[in-house]
């Protein structure tokens, strides 16, 4: 039966099939014109003409370059396989119906000049489908800012990386800085700064943009990293962006990445590599409900570095948990954050010599005293030297909890695999990991909150600003000049819920330990290392960071003794008017078991000058007891 609206639909597309005839009938256009061609010369195609004259045309490029300097009218198609078209000026767009880049073929731009606050260059596609094929790339590798950028820096004597989703490798904390957005990256990344001599600095991942209003399919690669070399003593370029928009999104085996330039042979000397750049995908949670779980990697991770201190890894944005993969493997730094302020759900998550983070990042993308809940329906599992990072956002107030992690069965931790939990480090809200139960296998992993804590000028326990030198104080007391301005103590010993504090002086100071929280159904078994500890100074006439927290409810538990838990304060690096930070706060409620690893340490740093007084404290250890269920306690 034919309905009255498709009887419409009907009437429209003849009308629309008329009046295309009365106008002339679509062309199908093949590339024919030499390396670099110019798009509009009418010459370059064949037959002659531009694809865009008529909507229904389409365009196919087997062979040879293209420049595009402006935007075709739109067109039914666009193929492309073993050629390049190269994208110039910002607005300049590919806008048909569908565009399919094949074996061999590759979509590019120019590089990109810093104008504050634009950039000139990038891979722009407005499209109702897009299909990267296996062998088909986007590749906006190396062409982002070639010589400066929000992320570069300033300049002095001293290399580092350039900054865009993560911070660039640096010893300048002025330099490599992140900016822009994260749910819709746009930016350039950043170039690298070379020191005075002759090094060198290279150049941050382009620019892609795709438009979609239906399906991205990634079977081949998106790129935009910052540059390789094999430069040593150079400054790196950040990752790039790549902001995917559509209706759904699919791919088997593809890759998407906004990578950190690094030496082409890490670990090379003295090399700075850039920060990871920014992916963004946003899709239709309900249109992407209908899509097979896609095997898309994506990868942000920074470039690696020599003799500095590292650079962090980007920012990935999705809808929802549909694009995390169930198994993730062989693939080091990737960031998953998510903008969304509700509960985002897997239904499992094995780590296979993986290292990634999720959470909310400083960016704050989560709407204040809005929690967001990462849902593990299945295990949490992390085999073969696996990393997994978890950012806190700020809840308000900061003693609840910014990031839960929510596993429904076993969370296990494998022998060398370690996870990072991270605090904010303002706000110093924290993860909280609700579990079924939870098993570190090794004596080489564990949970590590080390120095990932409050850091300089927040915390309560952080002592006076002046230029005297305070060490952080938290369950104990930080080093001071008096007791009225060392880092003073604060918090819970019974249910420590907050991280450790940093040291102040007038030279760069330890940052607090952070916060291991852990809510286990069943039972905790601790055969390896839970840490908490904070900073130690940095440099002389500096001070350090106080222990951080530990807090652990569970129904059974027990260890080996391979067992640790510590929440120390930093250490002093030397007597020379340097300050030790405080100790931190463990406390350990269960309903039974037998810990058989070493006392739990909450001690004050070592070193200091013990003419200085008064010196810093040791925090708290608290074991309590939960009554089973069931238990009834009568009180005469």
């Amino acid at each position: 039966m034919i309905t009255m609206r498709s009887k419409v639909g009907m009437l429209v597309a003849v009308c629309g099939l008329l009046l295309a005839a009365a106008a002339g009938a679509a062309t199908d256009y093949t590339w024919s014109g030499s390396a670099n061609g110019d798009w509009f010369a009418n010459t370059n195609w064949t037959p002659t003409g531009i694809p865009g004259d008529l909507p229904g045309d389409t365009a196919s490029v087997t062979n040879g370059s293209i420049l595009l300097t402006n935007s075709p009218s739109a067109f039914a198609s666009f193929v492309i396989t073993n050629a390049t078209l190269t994208f110039t000026n910002w607005a300049t767009a590919l806008m048909a119906e569908n565009v399919t880049v094949k074996n061999n073929g590759k979509l590019t731009h120019r590089s990109c000049k810093y104008v504050a606050p634009a950039s000139s260059n990038r891979v722009y596609i407005v499209a109702s489908n897009v299909t990267v094929e296996a062998g088909g790339s986007i590749d906006a590798y190396a062409v982002g800012y070639t010589d400066g950028g929000p992320g570069a820096g300033s300049s002095d004597t001293q290399r580092h990386g350039g900054g865009y989703g993560g911070y660039g490798s640096t010893v300048n904390v002025g330099s490599g800085q992140i900016y822009g957005s994260a749910k819709a990256p746009t930016d350039p990344g950043s170039s690298g700064r070379a020191d005075n001599r002759d090094d060198k600095s290279f150049t941050g991942g382009g620019v892609v943009r795709i438009d979609a209003s239906g399906r991205v399919t990634v079977n081949g690669t998106i790129k935009a990293d910052g540059q390789k070399a094999t430069a040593d003593y150079s400054g790196f370029g950040s990752g790039g962006s790549v902001y995917i928009t559509c209706s759904c999104f699919s791919g088997s085996n593809g890759t998407v990445s906004a990578r950190g330039g690094e030496h082409m042979t890490p670990p090379g000397s003295y090399v700075a590599g850039g920060g990871g750049g920014r992916i963004a995908v946003d899709y239709s949670p309900t249109a992407q409900q209908s899509e097979p779980r896609s095997s898309v990697s994506f990868d942000v991770r920074p470039g690696a570095t020599a003799n500095l201190t590292p650079g962090t890894m980007g920012t990935v944005v999705f809808s929802d948990g549909q694009l995390v993969p169930e198994s993730i493997v062989n693939c080091a730094g990737s960031f998953w954050l998510w903008g969304a302020t509700n509960t985002v759900t897997v239904s499992k998550l094995t780590l296979n010599a993986a290292t990634i983070g999720f959470g909310i990042n400083e960016l704050q993308l989560q709407s204040a005293g809005t929690n967001l809940v990462f849902k593990i329906n299945g295990s949490l599992t992390l085999t073969n030297s696996s990393s997994l990072y978890v950012y806190s956002g700020a809840a308000v107030p900061s003693t609840n909890a910014g990031l839960v992690v929510r596993v429904a069965q076993d969370m296990v931790i494998g022998s060398n695999c370690w996870v990072y939990p991270v605090s904010h480090p303002q706000n110093g809200a924290s993860a909280l990991f609700q579990v079924g139960s939870l098993r570190i296998d090794g004596p080489s992993g564990g949970i590590n909150a080390d120095s990932r804590g409050f850091v300089k000028s927040y915390g309560p326990g952080r002592g006076l600003l002046s230029w005297r030198r305070t060490g952080g104080g938290y369950g104990g007391r930080g080093q001071g000049y008096s007791v009225a301005n060392g880092g003073g103590t604060y918090g819970s010993s019974n249910a420590p819920v907050q991280p450790g504090s940093p040291g102040v002086s007038e030279n760069p100071s330890g940052t607090g330990g952070g916060l291991v929280r852990i809510e286990a159904e069943r039972r905790v078994v601790v055969n390896g290392t839970i840490t908490a500890d904070g900073q130690s100074s940095v440099v002389k006439y500096s001070a350090a960071g106080s222990g951080g927290g530990i807090f652990i409810k569970c129904g059974s538990f027990s260890g080996n003794t391979n067992g640790v838990l510590r929440a120390r304060g930093g250490a002093a690096l030397s007597a020379q008017d340097s300050k030790a930070g405080g100790g931190g706060r463990i406390a350990v409620w269960r309903s039974r078991g037998v810990f058989e690893g070493g006392a739990p340490v909450a001690t004050k740093g070592e070193g200091g000058d013990p003419s200085k007084l008064p010196i810093a404290t040791d925090g708290t250890v608290v074991w309590g007891y939960i009554p089973p269920a069931g238990t009834v306690i009568i009180i005469r």
